[in-house]
């Protein structure tokens, strides 16, 4: 099996991702690598020049791409099964997050309740920094919110394996959605929520920063995603907090905290009135939390 993968560069005009989507061309998707701060294009053929030809056909639509995709032959584990090796299992109090191949040997402390993901290669297992930072977000929430949680509405931008919705589902929160611009995880987060019992509880979608936020309000909105998707998007995510909600961003290197907050603060101000902001840094990543006012502020 060959792989082709290209850098999508910044200059690359707005809305290629849509447009890319919408078109659903075969064997190929975008994927986010959060850790390299990178959009790529990223497609799997079982022969070279199947590849080349599908590459090329793109580049008709889409010129600004480079010429040249990085070309490399791969064994299947390689791209469906080596993210096991890295996958361990992890908890915040009560709630542990547990490879599903794991189900019937992880011991399980009695009370507890589990999350059991296969993330495929959707990007999500709650061992990267960006995930557990969400992850601590959502646990705090719902401890701050108490009884009324099942009252509590949620949407995970950028869904990923699903890890967030679903957990936000274990911890009984009530209208859940969750949306993806790639498509291979959409089925993956579906899939596990599947696994969990969960796929009656939280709608997915595949689905832009535009299209997957249109007509959409959630009393806390999670975007795990690149720190300029999250700049580009300040407006739109701003716009979907419901009063006394919370937005929380992670996806930010620590160095691009000071920028995304530069853009974020004085949004919130101007729409809102007024928000609490905090963050928090692990490692070389950090999250940026605001918080809406429940009434309007003179």
């Amino acid at each position: 099996m060959f792989q082709l993968l290209v850098e999508i560069p910044p200059s690359i005009p707005a809305g290629f991702e849509e447009r890319f989507m919408e078109m659903e061309i075969p064997s190929w998707t975008i994927r986010e690598d959060r850790i390299g701060n990178r959009l790529d294009l990223i497609g799997y053929f079982d022969f070279e020049k199947e590849g080349l030809e599908s590459y090329k056909a793109i580049r008709e639509s889409f010129p600004e791409l480079p010429e040249t995709p990085v070309l490399s032959k791969v064994q299947d584990r390689d791209w469906k099964d080596a993210y096991r090796d890295h996958f361990q299992p992890w908890c915040i109090g009560d709630l542990h997050w547990v490879p599903s191949w794991l189900r019937d040997s992880y011991p399980l402390p009695e009370g507890a309740n589990a999350v059991y993901l296969d993330p495929g290669m959707a990007f999500g297992t709650g061992n990267h920094e960006t995930t557990r930072l969400c992850a601590v977000r959502l646990v705090e929430a719902a401890r701050e919110w108490g009884e009324s949680v099942p009252e509590r509405s949620v949407i995970d931008a950028g869904c990923g394996s699903g890890i967030l919705a679903i957990s936000a589902a274990k911890m009984s929160f009530g209208k859940i959605y969750g949306f993806d611009i790639d498509m291979a995880a959409v089925d993956i987060a579906k899939e596990n929520a599947v696994e969990n019992l969960m796929q009656d509880r939280i709608e997915f979608a595949a689905a832009g920063m535009e299209a997957g936020l249109k007509d959409r309000r959630a009393d806390i909105v999670m975007a795990n995603i690149l720190a300029n998707v999250l700049s580009q998007n300040a407006e739109r995510l701003l716009d979907c907090v419901l009063p006394g909600g919370k937005l929380v961003l992670s996806g930010i290197l620590a160095k691009e905290l000071a920028d995304v907050k530069a853009v974020y603060e004085p949004n919130a101000e101007e729409m809102w009135g007024a928000c609490e902001i905090k963050s928090r840094i692990d490692g070389e990543w950090a999250d940026l939390l605001l918080g809406r006012p429940s009434k309007p502020v003179a």
